[in-house]
């Protein structure tokens, strides 16, 4: 249902717009040839057409059920949507009028990095639903563009059994192969894309530590991460920074601390012991010892002004600090307190809308609680010196880089007879390095 606002002089208008809009929903009839009811211990589900487009608007509905004394994994193997997929388990069911004891078990978005889903109830329905296929894909530049929808796998195991833990997906394969298994489903692993290996393809044209195609100091080693074009370096234990190029302090060196096998800092505590600790940006793992990168997000708002605002720079400045203070306390009150790195991008004036843009990093676990958040301060209905229009705030979300050390590699595409300084670029050079030890060129012949 929409919500539509107009003028006496518009009215017309917007109710013809509003009638064309139903009478071509009516004529799009919705795609339901998929799903089904899933009984066998183990399969596969996977969006029609896969890996290519599917039809839209579409509808499929899949219910795996299990005997009582078995629980239900499903492995998110290959999944590429944001969004429009759900799962919920029951005690019973039958439709959607007809079942007892719901469970959500939630939205499944690649961008949550989920390997796997554990159901203890018998009953498990996924629903795939969405209007259009735009914008609702995981993309990657070179390898991942063109890959739609999922290709999942499940299985039924005994109660006591534990969750196998040699799984893949999308991001255990660095964005750079697909994750397959076998054909009794007792191994999964990466199928890496032409030129990339390791079990995780992580190694590939510009990293191969093997080979000395290496970034990193002090026996550090690069691996790609995402994709093709970003690789990073995994260092030693003593020594850290981008390029493993900083070692540790006397004190994060001695023997007691190297005992401690550290993956980042150690120091003593005021009682002389010594303890692991996190450069910011990683958080402590299970074992007290390994550092692993918090998973943020970046989310970019565009918060409609109610009216054309027209300051100096020096006016505006003054109110900015109001604005900021306005925004990062609502936000933090109601579900993202993992707020950091907020800044304005500024204030966009056009013909027909005022925009504020701003931007913050938040952890994936409050990924969820973002409408919620921008939905309270849309309801502030001023933010600082500025009235909120009556337009909801709109946003968009991407994975954060900002916590990890990484290298881009910067492919630049010329043809066989370019030139620079009047002389002709050797483009028979593939590994020609240019200003930096991570920037590469390659030539299309």
């Amino acid at each position: 249902m929409y919500l539509l606002k107009a003028g006496s002089s518009l009215i017309l208008v917007t109710c013809f717009a509003v009638l064309f809009k139903s009478q071509v929903a009516e004529d799009r009839q919705v795609f339901t040839n998929c799903g089904g009811i899933l009984e066998a211990e183990k399969g596969v589900i996977h969006s029609p057409n896969f890996p290519n487009e599917f039809p839209t608007p579409i509808s499929c509905e899949w219910l795996i059920r299990a005997p009582p004394e078995k629980k239900i994994i499903i492995y998110f193997t290959q999944f590429y949507l944001k969004n429009s997929f759900y799962v919920t388990e029951y005690d019973f069911y039958q439709d959607k009028t007809t079942y007892i004891g719901p469970r959500d078990l939630g939205r499944i978005s690649w961008e949550l990095d989920i390997p796997s889903l554990v159901a203890y109830k018998p009953y498990v329905h996924i629903e795939f639903s969405t209007e259009n296929i735009s914008n609702i894909h995981l993309r990657v530049i070179e390898y991942l563009l063109d890959v739609y929808g999922f290709n999942i796998t499940y299985e039924m195991v005994n109660r006591s059994s534990d969750v196998p833990k040699n799984t893949c997906s999308v991001d255990s394969c660095s964005y750079l192969g697909n994750c397959l298994v076998n054909s009794d489903f007792s191994r999964y692993q990466c199928d890496c894309f032409e030129g990339f290996f390791g079990n995780e393809c992580q190694y590939g044209p510009y990293c191969d530590p093997d080979v000395g195609i290496n970034q990193c100091s002090n026996g550090g080693k690069c691996k790609y991460f995402f994709g093709s074009l970003i690789n990073q370096c995994v260092c030693l234990p003593g020594f850290y920074g981008a390029y493993c190029e900083i070692p540790m302090s006397v004190e994060e060196t001695d023997h007691e601390c190297q005992n401690m096998q550290c993956s980042q800092s150690c120091k003593r505590d005021t009682q002389g012991r010594p303890h692991c600790l996190c450069f910011d940006g990683y958080k402590m793992d299970v074992d007290n010892r390994t550092c692993i990168p918090i998973a943020r997000y970046r989310i970019e708002v565009q918060l409609i002004l109610a009216n054309f605002v027209n300051m100096s720079d020096a006016e505006l400045n003054m109110n900015l600090d109001q604005v900021k203070q306005d925004i990062i306390i609502t936000i933090e009150k109601n579900g993202i307190p993992t707020i950091s790195k907020f800044d304005i991008i500024g204030i966009q004036n056009s013909t027909t809308e005022t925009v504020l843009e701003f931007y913050f990093y938040c952890l994936v676990s409050d990924l969820d609680n973002i409408s919620t958040a921008l939905n309270s301060l849309w309801l502030l209905g001023q933010v600082g010196p500025f009235l909120l229009s009556q337009k909801m705030p709109k946003y968009e979300k991407s994975p954060g880089m900002v916590n990890f050390k990484y290298f881009v590699v910067i492919i630049v595409e010329l043809n066989p007879y370019s030139t620079k300084d009047a002389k002709k670029i050797n483009c028979h050079n593939n590994h020609a390095l240019l200003t930096t030890r991570v920037v590469y060129l390659y030539c299309i012949i």
